[in-house]
């Protein structure tokens, strides 16, 4: 099944990794596709810890994408679609549970093609679960998922200047 979490609140991220811990609780093994990510994440610390779980943070030289290169947006899209690949290959191969964090941004900011998402979820085994987050899904891609939720911001301490807390929001 496919599921999406999306919006402009904060646990996107956190709910995808809630039933990652729940899915390998009960054996399944993971992957988690961390788009625009780097491996700063706390969630990445844990990756060698907890078995059944893969975490592949994006590139370790990933900044926001207005502060990219033409170049560097090139290297990314490449990237990306090369972590899509392997997130397909590893799909075929025993992972029962694959997430796509961030990847509706990724699309949304051009570095990654919606056509190559699409063919990704086309072609995902039956067997496996799905799970993509971000701030904007296509409609086409909610209609093709069976969970989709919303999750809206009514307050966040970055509204009051607060940046980004180790632990909480990374």
């Amino acid at each position: 099944m496919i599921h999406i979490y999306f919006g402009d609140g904060k646990g996107k991220t956190t709910a995808a990794l809630g039933l990652v811990l729940r899915y390998v609780g009960h054996g399944g093994k993971a992957l988690v596709v961390q788009f625009l990510k780097t491996g700063e994440s706390g969630e990445c610390a844990t990756r060698n810890s907890i078995k059944n779980i893969e975490i592949m943070p994006a590139e370790q030289n990933c900044k926001f994408v207005f502060n990219m290169t033409e170049r560097e947006k090139g290297i990314n899209k490449r990237a990306n679609k090369e972590a899509l690949n392997y997130a397909l290959f590893k799909s075929t191969q025993g992972i029962g549970l694959v997430v796509l964090d961030e990847v509706f941004d990724c699309v949304e900011t051009g570095q990654l093609d919606i056509e190559d998402l699409n063919r990704f979820v086309d072609s995902i085994p039956p067997q496996t679960e799905l799970v993509m987050t971000g701030r904007m899904p296509t409609a086409a891609l909610i209609d093709k998922a069976d969970y989709v939720s919303e999750i809206k911001k009514r307050k966040h301490p970055y509204d009051k200047g607060v940046n980004a807390r180790k632990g909480i929001e990374y």
